[in-house]
């Protein structure tokens, strides 16, 4: 790597990888290029394979690749695990060496963990913090809580609201940014993982334990859905009456946990799942209501028949267990330990979707990942 900073030696980068994806937890790790001339094309591969290919990577021009590992396409649906929490800010200070003092003091002046490793592209620094234990699909909102409030906290120093989704992407270290013809490449590591329950606190001493707590709900409310799809699914797919139904309580459960873009790509995925049949065939069908769903705004309610359907509200359970005419044996099966007429928020169901009979959301569009790295164009 001659031209890559003397911080990105071979024995950090690999440090640098094995503490960013587990190589033995499953799940798939995507690959992002940008093209100038045609649209953005994506690959996946196995976690355990990324030390290899980021090696070919060196080079190529606008490789990013996920955080996150997936069961299909990048979605908070499909949503595996993650070990790793970052924000993006724009380099206001050269040197370098500078910039990343400046950084340091800001987290530790907030009582924030220091950072694990920041990356440069030239014009942007993604800070990031390796956490001590994963998080896994079960505990979906926990991630996104995090990024969002990441986000929150660095935006006086230019945070990219882009990383508050869970399907965000980095540039891929040793990768070339086209912009500035700059190598991607590591000016801090030291590669130690934080504690889960530090970031936490952390963030919740300085921002809103509301927010938080506003957040936790609509994971729980998501997690629910996912576990009654799962079991119901081969029911749900041949009643195609319930469609759109299923789309607005999806939506009423995401749209705290992604931005606008993100929430549009998230219902389009179980709008294809629901009819078998990819987006452009089905878009007249539902673009209307989608685009109405994410054009709330993420505090705004939404009323099916009279009934307002809002995560926050307190008669959520009744409207979960009515509309979706919930029975006592599969809120046994599924573990869901409150009943409609509690005023108690209804807890996590115990399914465990990472084991669901359909095994991702929507359709892929998977380049092979060789392809993803011929440097000429």
């Amino acid at each position: 790597m001659n031209n890559i900073s003397n911080i990105q030696t071979i024995e950090n980068h690999e440090v640098f990888l094995r503490q960013l994806h587990d190589y033995n937890s499953g799940g798939t790790v995507i690959f992002r290029r940008d093209y100038k001339k045609s649209r953005s094309k994506f690959a996946r591969i196995p976690a355990r394979y990324l030390p290899y290919k980021i090696k070919d990577a060196e080079g190529v021009p606008d490789l990013y690749y996920s955080f996150s590992s997936f069961s299909g396409r990048p979605l908070v649906l499909n949503f595996h695990r993650t070990q790793t929490l970052f924000t993006v800010v724009p380099i206001t200070v050269k040197p370098e060496h500078e910039f990343v003092l400046q950084l340091l003091n800001f987290v530790d002046k907030h009582n924030f963990p220091s950072p694990s490793a920041i990356q440069s592209d030239g014009h942007f620094a993604t800070i990031i913090w390796f956490l001590d234990t994963p998080i896994t699909s079960e505990s979906v909102y926990q991630y996104c809580s995090y990024q969002q409030l990441l986000h929150e906290m660095f935006k006086c120093v230019g945070s990219n609201i882009r990383t508050k989704n869970i399907a965000s992407f980095i540039r891929s270290t040793g990768s070339k940014n086209s912009k500035n013809d700059k190598y991607v490449r590591l000016i801090h590591i030291n590669a130690r993982t934080v504690s889960n329950k530090r970031i936490e606190d952390s963030l919740l001493e300085n921002l809103s334990a509301m927010k938080y707590n506003k957040l936790r709900k609509h994971g729980i409310a998501l997690h629910n859905l996912e576990a009654l799809w799962d079991y119901r699914f081969w029911e749900i797919s041949q009643n195609p009456k319930q469609y759109p139904l299923w789309i607005l309580l999806f939506g009423a459960a995401l749209k705290n946990l992604c931005c606008k873009k993100q929430l549009i790509e998230e219902l389009r995925a179980i709008a294809e799942s629901l009819e078998n049949k990819k987006w452009p065939i089905i878009q007249n069908e539902y673009n209307r209501l989608i685009k109405s769903i994410a054009k709330s705004s993420a505090d705004e309610a939404f009323v099916i028949n009279g009934l307002t359907v809002d995560v926050n509200e307190r008669n959520w359970n009744e409207m979960f267990f009515k509309l979706l005419q919930i029975t006592n044996d599969e809120a046994s099966a599924l573990g869901f330990n409150s009943l409609p007429n509690t005023n108690d928020f209804i807890s996590g169901s115990t399914y465990d979707v990472t084991k669901r009979t359909l095994i991702n959301f929507g359709f892929d569009d998977f380049e092979p990942i060789d392809r993803l790295l011929i440097k000429a164009v």
